[in-house]
């Protein structure tokens, strides 16, 4: 079971945010075997790194703007 193919990483925050959230919702259901329940895993902290790695780009951003804005 694989959420997204193992040579893609997801297109955007929200695509992987969403694949996050149903690992999540598939690991609480606790049918998967310990071999499937690894790999979601694995795949979720995949996940979760990309995310944060988003946000933290978009903070970056957010600091360059502010400080390229003039003071009000």
């Amino acid at each position: 079971m694989s959420i997204l193919p193992p040579s893609a990483g997801p297109q955007s925050y929200e695509e992987a945010f969403e694949s996050l959230n149903y690992i999540v919702k598939t690991l609480e259901t606790g049918e998967q075997s310990l071999e499937q329940t690894m790999r979601l895993m694995t795949q979720a902290r995949e996940l979760l790194d990309y995310c944060h790695a988003q946000l933290d780009k978009a903070e970056e951003q957010l600091t360059i703007l502010q400080e390229g804005s003039p003071a009000p």
